[in-house]
């Protein structure tokens, strides 16, 4: 059922660069904390606990635990792995590797009156990385069907002044659909449906979300913590793609070969606000409760194209490259409100310490909407199908952390619940993390490994089958992400 739900969401990413779609929606609104390895390596289970940086973008209330200043920095390595197949075809294997910077924070731990009620007044800002878009993987092989299916087909009835600057425009500028007929309203082309095209395609995605977040937090006569904070996310999103078609065997009369490229760059900032407390009904019992507002993004996409063709006629070669304008987009995003509930149990054990945790996370998907110009058509239709692709989703993280004198030894897992409507059986994506860490007086470390591993779907371009045979790849993917927290007491 996974990989039927997930191709839905590639399937459509070939929608258009310069349409919004629910797949858009679906990756600004997916967030999975890195922040510090700590956090990390226990699954993100620290919706009910505290002194850890992360928990600004989870439950800021764990703010309030703080009893010193601190000053954190997390380096991380990502390392991915794509393996695409072709439907028919041998598999090809990409691997990506990334350096990136998860977390810097800093946190002023206030001191109180001790006949206060108020025990701690604690503050804090720094960033977290909350999203990974980072992929690179590509796919070969000749099978039966031809991009310029898709051209075809959607230029029926459109004369060369009707056709768009992105995709058919180009086609018709390099001749890939040529000499248009009114009584008929359509084009010629060199390659016919049935024959057999040897393929390929590169695609490569890069970026994340980092938030800037700030935050309070007061713990009151021990009992509870109440926390506020509001996140400032930094969306950045890059996405190229270079699509070929061959006839290197001259099997096909007069096609020797073309070429389409696609380039988008996104940019955007959001601001969201995050409530939470955390309540210690005993020593070894906390419970946690959150909501985060929607985020409100303000996001920027720039893109181009361009279409390659080369083709033999008269014993004279042909080649032409034509490019699309530069387009650029702006629109607005709202994503979904989040609500959070977490458990924590406390032990000690002769010289061992150390906690067991599990939380939940809720969000409707389907909630999430687009805002564009008042003169946009198709904003009603963009925000409908939103609706009725995505739904709710409940996310558990389950973790843990042994204390062995300066020692900790932790390990966690992440149930991520399906935000597709079509799933009825609510598939769950599993994700593993485990961690070691050091604490002396000031300074500690900590190390995190986290694995997350899925089989999706993916259609370099979109046709009806009456017009063409549409083109299946399957994504085996594996993310490795090492991270590395140093801190310091003050």
């Amino acid at each position: 059922m996974k990989i039927k739900i997930t191709s839905i969401l590639l399937f459509l990413s070939f929608y258009g660069l310069h349409a919004q779609n629910f797949s858009d929606a679906l990756r600004y609104s997916q967030t999975l904390v890195s922040g510090t390895a700590r956090t990390v390596s226990v699954g993100g289970a620290y919706s009910s606990l505290g002194a850890d940086f992360s928990v600004l973008s989870i439950n800021p209330a764990g703010l309030a635990t703080y009893r010193k200043s601190e000053f954190t920095v997390t380096p991380s390595l990502f390392f991915g792995t794509d393996e695409a197949t072709l439907e028919g075809v041998p598999a090809q294997t990409r691997s990506n590797t990334k350096f990136y910077v998860d977390n810097i924070g800093f946190v002023h731990a206030g001191r109180r009156n001790p006949a206060s009620s108020l025990k701690t007044s604690n503050f804090a800002i720094g960033i977290n990385r909350i999203a990974e878009f980072d992929e690179q993987f590509s796919f070969s092989g000749a099978t039966q069907g031809s991009i310029t299916d898709r051209w075809y087909a959607q230029s029926l009835d459109l004369p060369p002044e009707q056709l768009d600057d992105f995709e058919l425009g180009p086609a018709f500028d390099a001749e890939v659909i040529y000499d248009y007929d009114p009584n008929y309203g359509d084009y010629l082309r060199d390659i016919e449906p049935t024959d057999i095209i040897a393929k390929q395609q590169e695609v490569e995605r890069d970026g994340g979300i980092y938030e800037l977040v700030f935050g309070w937090a007061g713990n009151i006569k021990e009992k509870f913590s109440i926390g506020v904070g509001i996140g400032v996310p930094f969306l950045a999103y890059e996405e190229n793609k270079n699509y070929q078609e061959l006839d290197n065997a001259d099997d096909i009369p007069v096609f020797n070969g073309l070429r389409f490229q696609e380039s988008l760059a996104v940019g955007g900032t959001g601001i969201n606000l995050k409530l939470g407390t955390i309540i210690h009904p005993n020593r070894k019992i906390r419970l946690g409760l959150s909501v985060e507002s929607p985020t409100f993004y303000s996001i920027t996409e720039d893109f181009n194209t361009v279409v390659g063709y080369s083709y033999t006629f008269e014993d004279q070669t042909f080649s032409r490259n034509e490019s699309s304008p530069n387009g650029t987009f702006t629109y607005s995003l709202r994503t979904p409100w989040k609500a959070n509930a977490g458990l924590s149990y406390l032990f000690s054990v002769n010289d061992i310490n150390g906690f067991l945790s599990a939380s939940v996370d809720y969000k409707d998907y389907s909630s999430a909407s687009f805002g564009f110009d008042t003169d946009f058509p198709g904003e009603r239709a963009v925000n409908e199908e939103l609706e009725f692709q995505l739904d709710k989703a409940l996310n558990y993280s389950f973790g843990g952390e042994v204390a062995i004198k300066k020692l900790r030894l932790r390990a966690g897992l992440i149930l991520e619940g399906s935000p597709f409507a079509v799933d009825e059986n609510n598939t769950f994506n599993k994700i593993y993390s485990t961690g070691l860490g050091f604490r002396a007086n000031r300074f500690f470390i900590d190390v995190a490994y986290r694995l997350s591993t899925s089989t999706e779907g993916y259609s370099p371009y979109l046709v009806d089958s009456s017009f063409g045979v549409p083109q299946n790849v399957l994504l085996d993917k594996s993310f490795n992400k090492f991270l590395l927290t140093f801190g310091y007491k003050i």
